[in-house]
């Protein structure tokens, strides 16, 4: 018995477009968070009252407006591109919160606080009360605390993180011949019970 690893599928997953490209996108990403995003959102505040609240699933449609301008790549590369999708919205997430402090404080000029402190409690190392806010989604409601907000952090490195070690490991299989006409889209893995066999023989 084996088990087969479909390194054509998981190239499509993983690497849909170039390195170049990919590099370009992830950087576009950042951009569109820190800039576009920010601004759009500082747009929709900016006609409610001042003492309105977030208004319902503002949440969920950040989410949206994070793949948004990336979903052109599925026309391109198909549906297995979406993994790579997700990953730019989460860079484009990173971009939004981050930049946020800066364009509140330079641009806005709706903020006089620490950029430091407000880093910091999106890192999880805030007070509770410094920066909090009510995240709607259509299953659940709750208070956003700084501890939350790091673990949020933590998740979206380490889904941006493993996904690019793991397509930095398809590429390298394609460029250690992994694409040639032996190994095409398929590479046959030994079962345990094969392993044992042969060192028994």
């Amino acid at each position: 018995m084996a088990i087969t690893f479909n390194a054509e599928f998981w190239r499509r997953v993983l690497t849909p477009v170039s390195v170049k490209q990919t590099a370009l996108l992830a950087l576009g990403a950042l951009v569109f968070g820190a800039l576009f995003v920010n601004y759009i959102e500082y747009g929709v505040f900016a006609i409610l009252p001042a003492d309105a609240v977030v208004p319902s699933m503002y949440h969920l449609w950040l989410e949206v407006l994070y793949v948004i301008p990336f979903l052109g790549i599925l026309m391109f590369r198909g549906p297995l591109s979406l993994s790579f999708i997700y990953v730019l919205g989460r860079i484009a997430s990173l971009g939004n919160d981050f930049a946020y402090p800066l364009y509140a404080k330079y641009i806005a000029r709706s903020y006089d606080g620490s950029i430091w402190e407000w880093w910091g409690w999106l890192s999880g190392f805030g007070s509770n009360d410094a920066f909090s806010w009510t995240v709607e989604l259509p299953f659940m409601e709750f208070q956003m605390t700084s501890a939350m907000m790091g673990i949020n952090l933590a998740t979206r490195l380490a889904i941006i993180a493993g996904f690019f070690i793991a397509a930095r490991m398809i590429r390298g299989m394609r460029d250690d011949g992994g694409d040639s006409d032996e190994n095409r889209g398929r590479i046959m893995v030994q079962s345990i019970d094969s392993l044992n066999t042969s060192k028994g023989a």
